[in-house]
């Protein structure tokens, strides 16, 4: 995503796109400032048919930083669930 997707928003970040269809599936991303961290929220669309056990790999990244996460998904109506509780 271009540099200027991301706008201020309160104490973080924010980015909007309902469809999905601009940013390879990301429809909204909140990174909020906790001071001495920075925790973010997600909404990403794809296609996860294929996907027969619930333990998968989540991979972000921004800049030359970047965040691996696997962790057991939770099968919902709508789709899978990553939670980190």
């Amino acid at each position: 995503m271009p540099a200027n997707a991301l706008v201020r928003y309160g104490r973080g970040f924010l980015l909007k796109e309902p469809t999905g269809t601009r940013y390879d599936g990301l429809r909204k991303l909140f990174l909020r400032d906790k001071g001495a961290s920075w925790t973010f929220t997600l909404d990403a669309v794809g296609d996860l048919s294929a996907a027969t056990e619930a333990e998968m790999t989540f991979s972000f990244g921004m800049g030359n930083q970047s965040l691996s996460i696997t962790r057991r998904w939770v099968p919902r109506g709508y789709g899978w669930l990553l939670r980190n509780d």
